[in-house]
C-alpha cells in the first residue's frame, strides 16, 4: 500500500538549479538590459533610487504615527475561556470518578460470591454510574 518511490536523480539537481538552467537565457537577457540601462542613463537611475529611498521614509513615519487600536481581549472573552476551563475540568473529574467506579464494578463482578455490603455497594456503584452517564450525556447535546 505504502511503497517507496525510488528516484535516480542527481543529488546536486535542486529546484533552484532546474529552474536557473531553464530559464538561464531569460535572465542573462534581462540582467543584460539593466546594465545596458543604468550604464545609458546613470542619472535617471540614481534620481530613481533616491527618489524611492525619500518615499520609504516618508512612508515609515507616516505609518508610524497612526496609532494602532488596542488589541486586548476583552472581559467577556476572559469569562469565557475561564468558563470552559471550569466545564473541562467538571467533565475531568466526572470522568475519574465514571474510570473508578467501573474500576469498582468490576471487581465486584469477578467475585463468584457476593454478601450482603457488597450487593448494596455495587447496587450503590451502579446508580452513581448511571447518574454520571446522563449528566455528561446531557451537557454534551446542551451545547
Amino acid at each position: 500500500m505504502w511503497k517507496r518511490i525510488h528516484s535516480n536523480r542527481d543529488p546536486r539537481d535542486t529546484l533552484q538549479s532546474e529552474i536557473r538552467k531553464e530559464f538561464r537565457p531569460y535572465f542573462d537577457r534581462a540582467v543584460q538590459r539593466f546594465k545596458k540601462m543604468v550604464s545609458r542613463k546613470p542619472k535617471w537611475t540614481f534620481a530613481f533610487m533616491a527618489a524611492l529611498l525619500f518615499g520609504s521614509v516618508i512612508l515609515s513615519f507616516t505609518h508610524a504615527l497612526q496609532p494602532y487600536p488596542a488589541t486586548r481581549k476583552s472581559t467577556t472573552e476572559a469569562t469565557q475561556v475561564s468558563e470552559g476551563f471550569n466545564q473541562l475540568m467538571g467533565k475531568t473529574l466526572k470522568l475519574r470518578h465514571m474510570i473508578t467506579l467501573k474500576g469498582f464494578i468490576d471487581s465486584l463482578s469477578a467475585k463468584t460470591h457476593l454478601t450482603a455490603t457488597d450487593s448494596a455497594g455495587l447496587s450503590q456503584a451502579l446508580d452513581s454510574l448511571a447518574v454520571l452517564q446522563k449528566s455528561l450525556f446531557d451537557q454534551r447535546h446542551e451545547h
